[in-house]
């Protein structure tokens, strides 16, 4: 049977010969062309293990070559980089799950909040905090599959005493503070 398996990884290496080689280099200055044109930072995103490129030392040359901040799936992928030292603001794109409020917390993550339901997730860490968490509001842009609707978003952000239940929640919490990086 092993026999069987190296033969077919032999054949697939054949059939599949593709390799990515990543000059971090190259990378960097990529980085830098991309940022130049643009008015606003550039946030790169190093999730899934950089795409299988390490996460780590492809988040250290971005953050070398002027990158603001960082951008992750998951809450343990931005735990994985805290881990190794960097600490620069980290912003998690994906939902978390319950209980990993508290892991946003300690570590000093920006969350995404899409829905009033993971803006309530926030809000009792928050509240516990003695600084503001940074979050990114997800505003629908069209696809109507995550994110608040422009009139939630617009009510939220304009009037804090709106009978919205997130403008409620952002009132009501003078810990979190909207971050508006993500444009």
């Amino acid at each position: 049977m092993d026999g069987e398996r190296i033969a077919l990884e032999e054949v697939l290496r054949h059939l599949r010969p593709a390799r990515a080689r990543i000059d971090l280099d190259r990378l960097a200055a990529n980085y830098g062309a991309l940022q130049r044109l643009v008015p606003l930072p550039v946030m790169p995103v190093v999730k899934a293990d950089a795409y299988g490129h390490g996460a780590v030392p492809v988040a250290r040359r971005l953050l070398a070559a002027g990158a603001p901040l960082l951008a992750v799936a998951y809450v343990e992928e931005a735990v994985a980089l805290r881990e190794e030292g960097l600490s620069v603001p980290i912003v998690v794109l994906a939902t978390f799950g319950p209980g990993q409020e508290r892991m946003i917390r300690k570590h000093d993550l920006t969350p995404v909040v899409s829905t009033p339901r993971t803006l309530e997730g926030v809000l009792g860490p928050a509240r516990e905090g003695r600084r503001p968490l940074s979050v990114h509001l997800k505003v629908d842009t069209g696809m109507s599959r995550l994110g608040f609707t422009t009139a939630a978003f617009v009510e939220a952000a304009e009037n804090a005493k709106a009978n919205c239940p997130v403008s409620k929640a952002l009132a009501a919490v003078p810990e979190i503070t909207l971050d508006a990086r993500l444009r």
